[in-house]
């Protein structure tokens, strides 16, 4: 029986990774339908070259849609560390002030069709300056009134969910008169109830240890690989291959239904972001 698999996150990278190549080792174990998540170039960005990335990210999963037959959704933005880099290179005002025209392209790309979500935006995984973390959040804002206007999904990056961090969140979505069910908390833990119990959708990294302690949740998630793809760091975050081979070595081994799998894989995906999941 061949099941629905979908990666919710996933970075393709042809300069310093296999590029397309990840799409097509997706599908060559089960791999159905890909959302290929804008990634952060080193150094430090400006506004026309976080627009560039947009525009490549959104080419790249077109032409990887051509070439591998998965089905390629883009997902761009700018994530909260270009914009702590952005704010120790040039100041925490010009920092927003470029942030904020990258977002404008972002949903300008949505609004065409050629990208479905905005992402990701939220905070540094990792202890940052205050005034990084507040110019993030006035970011983030920025872009939830636009995802709101579009009727789009945002992908949240974060560090570990606390209670806090769900407040501050919400927050900013009440502020912007954004739902809740249109966040998508990526890198979420397996252990995701507080997480679902405010509304916003899990992403779990697909090992077969988190999905089945995420089962004992429940099925209300998605699955992601949020592969790296630089040939540095092979197999980061977890291999392109990683979420259809969980998904079928989970429900060989009984522990996966059939109708749970179409719940994570197609009925999730299609209600937060409103597109059409690819299927068997």
């Amino acid at each position: 029986m061949r099941l629905p698999a979908t990666d919710n996150h996933m970075h393709v990278d042809p300069e310093r990774g296999i590029g397309t190549e990840a799409v097509r080792r997706f599908a060559s174990r089960g791999g159905c339908t890909a959302f290929i998540v804008v990634k952060p170039r080193s150094g430090v960005p400006d506004a026309e070259r976080l627009m560039e990335n947009n525009l490549s990210t959104v080419k790249l999963a077109e032409v990887a849609q051509r070439e591998t037959g998965v089905r390629c959704y883009a997902v761009v933005g700018v994530h909260p560390v270009e914009v702590d880099r952005m704010a120790g290179a040039m100041g925490v005002e010009k920092a927003v002030e470029h942030a904020i025209k990258a977002t404008e392209h972002a949903a300008e790309l949505v609004e065409q069709g050629r990208a479905c979500a905005l992402g990701e935006y939220g905070f540094p995984h990792y202890p940052a300056a205050q005034e990084v973390v507040d110019a993030c959040e006035r970011v983030l804002l920025f872009a939830l009134e636009l995802a709101r206007d579009a009727g789009c999904a945002v992908q949240l990056h974060t560090p570990s969910f606390s209670s806090e961090l769900r407040e501050r969140i919400l927050g900013v979505a009440r502020r912007a008169g954004f739902k809740p069910e249109k966040l998508v908390k990526h890198f979420s833990p397996p252990d995701f109830g507080e997480i679902a119990a405010a509304g916003i959708v899990p992403s779990v990294i697909a090992t077969k240890k988190n999905i089945r302690r995420a089962l004992e949740v429940g099925d209300g998630f998605m699955m992601e690989s949020d592969y790296i793809d630089e040939l540095s760091r092979p197999g980061a975050v977890v291999s392109p291959q990683a979420v259809p081979k969980v998904t079928a070595a989970l429900h060989q081994a009984g522990v996966l239904e059939e109708e749970a799998a179409w719940r994570i894989h197609v009925e999730v995906p299609e209600r937060t972001y409103g597109v059409e999941i690819a299927t068997p």
